[in-house]
């Protein structure tokens, strides 16, 4: 990855704390004009394949990676994951204990469907990335 890439990528409103939030940004709004302008982000989430679901072992924290004009990535401990569509990004309602501004949704990229646990805040800016219009 080179170093100007790098540079241009910040973290999403809803990787914030929510006071963080109040005080830098106060809404995805920004986000998504800055993503429109070039701008990349750090979403952090966590990542599993669908056929994984029943094995918590499998849930890996990492960071989904949305740089315009680059391919999305993830990054997590078990390496890095380039992620191809088509997408289609579905929320599935279900709760995340003891984090309740995060959601589950259900990321289907190319051949391969995922479970996508990450800020509800960022859904608007995945989406955007992903091509799916919010």
């Amino acid at each position: 990855m080179e170093l100007s890439t790098v540079a241009r990528v910040r973290r999403s409103a809803g990787t914030f704390s929510s006071v963080a939030r109040s005080v830098l940004r106060r809404s995805t709004p920004l986000d998504l004009d800055a993503y429109r302008n070039g701008t990349g982000f750090k979403v952090f989430s966590m990542l599993r394949p669908v056929e994984d679901i029943g094995n918590p072992r499998t849930l890996a924290r990492g960071v989904l990676t949305l740089v315009p004009g680059e391919p999305i990535t993830w990054k997590g401990r078990t390496g890095v994951q380039v992620l191809t569509g088509p997408f289609q990004l579905n929320d599935t309602g279900a709760k995340v204990p003891l984090a309740a501004a995060f959601g589950k949704f259900l990321l289907s990229a190319g051949q391969q469907d995922y479970e996508l646990t990450m800020p509800k805040l960022d859904q608007d800016l995945v989406r955007l990335a992903l091509g799916i219009e919010a």
